[in-house]
């Protein structure tokens, strides 16, 4: 979008006088960072604690030791705003954060990436940060922004001569009390689109956990398998180590490979390996020679399973697709079947509740939790007769294909929501929707019946 463009969209209502923030500001100032963390120092909140959309994010504050005259000059008050003026992503610069009782209540300090903007006492701070939030205020900041050692800047001097709408004060607040009601409604819609895509990644776990360990038949009769996350299987079926199963493992090469955008051959890491499916296209690349180093010792065939088994995926599995030619980068084991279990059925089984539990307690590390491939391979599975895992497969994944749509139903409805928010966010800060006189909906009261 050109600037010119933008400032077309920016156009207010006839009736408003635009004006530049400088002229409704009492304080436009950078913060502190101070000189050690100390325990018993002073909160300073930090640009990473506040989320794209102006939300507070706070676990782990940062107390730092910092003078009495920092102390008095960077306190929070309610009502400031904190604008990100550099960060390393675009998406982030210029993302702002209202002060609230909460938080002017820590008695916190902030830090020299973000700048606070204390308005005068007629101006209404909500409005100004839906303002700088929006679509519009987002793209403003996002051209004015400058780029020096890696970072997107702004200044207060920029944030100073920023154009904004000039409503009257009475009016900025009935915005603000308008967007507060009806984004508050949106994000409540899409809360319940997450649970229920929440609810769908847990019905799917029991569907493939179900399927390989459970069979298709109810009426079958069962046995105890002898193996405590196993369970009860069907009577026929066998049960054994996954090291019974396979006919070769490899471990990925315990070095990083050098990657390259331009080069030709995917690096398969853990971040690719997704519950069956892999994301061949956005691997990393590697080249030639680093890839035949890598597939030296066995190069991945179409049905081979990859196993992640580090990092914060760690027991997700996917086969290689048909055609796919590609070597393993980090993190990831290759397992490839023998004629016992089809690989498409070894696949789904490494994606199970089963198979999870069993290794999750020999699993190493809390930072980078990971698994080592001994472990791997003694895990027990059940094992149908071969006969009968090609309709278990057939059934598991069209199951699934089911539930993966409904999924994707649910993200269509968020991504819409938030386009929503969005636009309704930007329409009404610049007076595109006018709100004079709305009110909320009185809430709605139950009837009394009387009864017999």
């Amino acid at each position: 979008m050109t600037f010119a463009a933008l400032k077309k969209m920016v156009e207010n209502r006839s009736d408003w006088s635009p004006s530049r923030l400088k002229f409704s500001l009492l304080r436009n100032d950078g913060g502190v960072w101070g000189d050690d963390f100390d325990d018993g120092g002073t909160i300073v909140l930090r640009s990473t604690e506040i989320a794209i959309d102006g939300a507070w994010q706070i676990d782990d504050p940062a107390k730092r030791k910092l003078s009495p005259k920092d102390q008095r000059e960077s306190l929070l008050l309610k009502g400031d705003l904190l604008v990100t003026k550099s960060s390393g992503s675009e998406s982030h610069l210029g993302k702002t954060a209202l002060v609230t009782t909460s938080i002017a209540d820590l008695r916190a300090a902030f830090s020299n990436f973000m700048q606070r903007l204390r308005l005068k006492e007629e101006h209404e701070p909500k409005y100004y940060c839906y303002l700088l939030n929006s679509y519009i205020g987002r793209e403003y900041l996002g051209c004015l922004g400058s780029t020096t050692t890696g970072l997107r800047n702004l200044s207060g001097g920029i944030l100073a001569e920023l154009e904004v709408s000039g409503p009257s004060y009475s009016e900025q607040g009935q915005i603000a009390e308008f967007l507060d009601y009806e984004t508050a409604r949106i994000d409540a819609l899409i809360e319940k689109q997450q649970q229920l895509i929440a609810l769908l990644k847990e019905k799917r776990q029991a569907v493939i956990s179900h399927a390989v360990t459970k069979g298709l038949n109810p009426d079958a009769p069962m046995r105890d398998s002898g193996v405590e996350w196993l369970g009860e299987v069907p009577a026929h079926w066998g049960v054994a180590r996954l090291k019974f199963l396979l006919s070769q493992v490899v471990d990925c090469h315990h070095s990083t490979p050098i990657y390259d955008p331009e080069a030709p051959w995917p690096a398969l890491r853990t971040s690719d390996v997704f519950p069956g499916r892999l994301d061949v296209n956005g691997a990393l690349r590697v080249h030639t020679t680093e890839y035949m180093e890598r597939i030296s010792r066995l190069k991945p065939a179409a049905g081979d399973v990859i196993y992640a088994r580090e990092g914060g995926r760690w027991g997700v599995a996917a086969s290689v697709p048909e055609g796919a030619a590609v070597c393993l980068a980090q993190r990831v084991m290759l397992c490839r079947g023998n004629n016992r279990m089809l690989s498409q059925l070894l696949m789904w089984a490494l994606n199970s509740q089963p198979i999870y539990h069993q290794l999750a307690v020999n699993v190493v590390g809390s930072a980078s939790p990971h698994v080592n491939i001994g472990d791997v391979m003694e895990v027990w599975l059940a094992v149908p007769p071969i006969g009968e895992q090609a309709k278990i497969v057939e059934a598991l994944e069209q199951s699934l294909v089911k539930l993966d749509g409904l999924d994707k139903q649910c993200e269509e409805m968020i991504e819409a929501l938030r386009e929503r928010r969005t636009a309704l966010v930007s329409a009404a800060v610049t007076g595109k929707i006018d709100v004079r006189g709305w009110k909320p909906p009185e809430p709605e009261t139950e009837v009394e019946t009387e009864t017999a």
